[in-house]
């Protein structure tokens, strides 16, 4: 038995108890169709086909990728002193030649 600990947003309106069970349709949906009781858990929820009503799971992998993939890039901004000025610089660079011509 695995245990799964999931942070939501407080906008969110699923119970634990119908989050745990839009969870086990779909490992049971899926176990039917590979004809397997053993699946990767990496892969589980990411290649799984989910039906219409199953919705509110997407939204939450979303947001869960989301919110790692920020706190990933605030990671990196302290971890390099980046700071709203460097952004500016960067949006002033110009990297690109003109079609034709040999960059500089």
């Amino acid at each position: 038995m695995k245990n799964v600990t999931v942070q939501l947003p407080d906008s969110i309106d699923l119970s634990e108890a119908e989050i745990q069970q839009l969870v086990l349709t779909s490992v049971a949906a899926r176990q039917e169709r590979t004809g397997s009781a053993n699946t990767d858990s990496n892969t589980l929820l990411v290649h799984l086909p989910f039906p219409a009503e199953a919705d509110d799971i997407r939204n939450l992998i979303g947001l869960y990728y989301a919110e790692r993939a920020t706190q990933l890039v605030d990671d990196l901004w302290d971890e390099k002193g980046w700071t709203a000025d460097t952004m500016h610089e960067w949006l002033r660079e110009h990297m690109r030649t003109a079609h034709g011509r040999p960059a500089a």
